[in-house]
């Protein structure tokens, strides 16, 4: 066996190891670019979902940014606020159709009271 076959086998050092399963954490999600994009995606989902939220996706961002204390959990939460915007629109047309079967049901109930007076 020549000394680079030996030199290939030998294992990785363990703070090489280290290095590569935990790169460190880029702070590219905290420039203009990447949260502008964030901001762009919020406002697609808001549009798409034609959910009318009482803030705009800039606050929204601005929000999470200002609550984030690392690329992951800055992630998450805008993972979070996509849905909460998903779901806000659910609950909204939910309660819209709750409100017309409510005013179906009460019209339905005048006619009938009114077949019975006569």
């Amino acid at each position: 066996m020549a000394d680079s076959e030996v030199a290939d086998q030998t294992p990785p050092k363990e703070e090489d190891v280290q290095k590569t399963e935990e790169a460190p954490e880029s702070d590219d999600w905290k420039n203009e670019k990447f949260r502008s994009k964030v901001v762009e995606r919020i406002q697609e989902e808001i549009t798409k979902t034609e959910s009318q939220v009482p803030k705009s996706a800039a606050d929204l961002e601005q929000f999470v940014f200002s609550k984030a204390t690392s690329r992951k959990n800055y992630l998450d939460l805008v993972a979070r606020i996509l849905v909460y915007v998903a779901e806000f629109n659910k609950k909204k047309e939910k309660k819209e159709t709750e409100e017309a079967k409510g005013e179906t049901g009460d019209k339905e109930e005048e006619k009938t009271e009114e077949k019975e007076d006569s």
